[in-house]
């Protein structure tokens, strides 16, 4: 069997890993791809090709914000190659996020995005998902808990979700299925 391959320059062959790395291999896909699909409206079009070094600098991260606030956020747009300028744009991201947007973060700080460390990230963009798609239900999202009014019988998402997680990760997958019909 191929090793599976995403973001075109990545090959993981989910045979040889963890479970805790498929897990990991799983959701750094599903949330590239959630970002990408984000990010496609921005001018010009934004592309993360791999999300725990794209997401370092904060540029990133400031645009989706941008894109799915509606809000301008603080950031420099100099150049950010010195480590204090990325831990301070990592700053004004969870600033902008815990006070503009009331956005519980727990455990979460500049330096471990910087570092690119795993789970601050992906903690870091599932918050991020939570609060402004999850949580969403107005004219531009569908309704996520499913319903009689919005359960259809080829509906891909159970009528009763047994695992959060696994109902994300199954509405997240349709919503990019339909963008790019």
């Amino acid at each position: 069997m191929e090793p599976e391959t995403f973001n075109g320059n990545q090959n993981i062959n989910f045979f040889d890993l963890s479970a805790l790395d498929q897990q990991e291999a799983v959701q750094k896909r599903t949330f590239t791809n959630w970002m990408n699909s984000c990010l496609k409206r921005s001018d010009p079009p934004i592309l993360v090709h791999d999300l725990f070094q794209d997401v370092q600098d904060g540029l990133v991260l400031a645009k989706l914000l941008e894109i799915l606030s509606s809000k301008k956020v603080p950031w420099d747009t100099a150049t950010v190659q010195q480590r204090t300028h990325k831990l301070s744009n990592i700053r004004n991201i969870i600033d902008f996020l815990t006070n503009e947007c009331k956005v519980k973060l727990i455990n979460i700080n500049p330096s471990d995005i910087v570092d690119g460390k795993p789970a601050i990230v992906l903690g870091l963009i599932w918050a991020i998902i939570l609060h402004f798609q999850v949580g969403r239900t107005d004219d531009s999202s569908k309704p996520l808990k499913p319903s009689p009014q919005n359960q259809s019988p080829k509906s891909p998402v159970p009528a009763q979700p047994e695992n959060p997680k696994n109902f994300l990760l199954t509405w997240v997958n349709t919503i990019l299925k339909n963008s790019q019909d």
